[in-house]
């Protein structure tokens, strides 16, 4: 089974997706929604999606679920006023701990991370500097990168 990566960037400027993609050292089997190619039932899929994207994602996680696609996770970055839930393992990545905290009310996921110091919204996807924050786990946090939280969760997933 092969195991791709879909990046659901929502609505913001093309050179903060390209800029999140420089960050992430996996770049092979990365597709950028809406570029896909035709789905087989044997894929399997990682979603990591950014802001309203993060509502498109939940969408395209039940359709391609109902198809018998494996979506191993969703990776959801600032999707605040999204409720998230479903039959997968769900991460939320968020700029600030307010959005965090507010965001948990919503659906919380196995484990989540928040920027420390808080950053602008579009930071969080954009951004060429590592983002400082924290990793929170069952109430357990360990402070790391945004970057090194999202290539752990790949490495798991993958």
């Amino acid at each position: 089974m092969t195991c791709y990566i879909v990046i659901i960037p929502g609505f913001n400027e093309a050179r903060l997706t390209d800029n999140f993609l420089k960050s992430l050292a996996r770049r092979e089997k990365v597709w950028v929604f809406p570029d896909l190619p035709l789905l087989k039932a044997q894929d399997s899929l990682i979603l990591i999606a950014f802001s309203a994207g993060v509502l498109g994602a939940i969408a395209l996680v039940w359709g391609w679920q109902l198809q018998g696609i494996c979506i191993k996770a969703l990776i959801a970055l600032d999707g605040w006023g999204v409720p998230l839930g479903g039959n997968l393992p769900i991460h939320r990545c968020s700029h600030d701990y307010f959005t965090h905290w507010s965001s948990a009310l919503l659906g919380t996921g196995q484990d989540n991370f928040y920027a420390e110091p808080g950053v602008e919204h579009l930071q969080l996807w954009g951004s060429q500097k590592p983002i400082p924050g924290w990793r929170v786990t069952q109430g357990e946090r360990c402070f790391m990168t945004l970057t090194n939280y999202l290539e752990d969760l790949l490495n798991q997933y993958d």
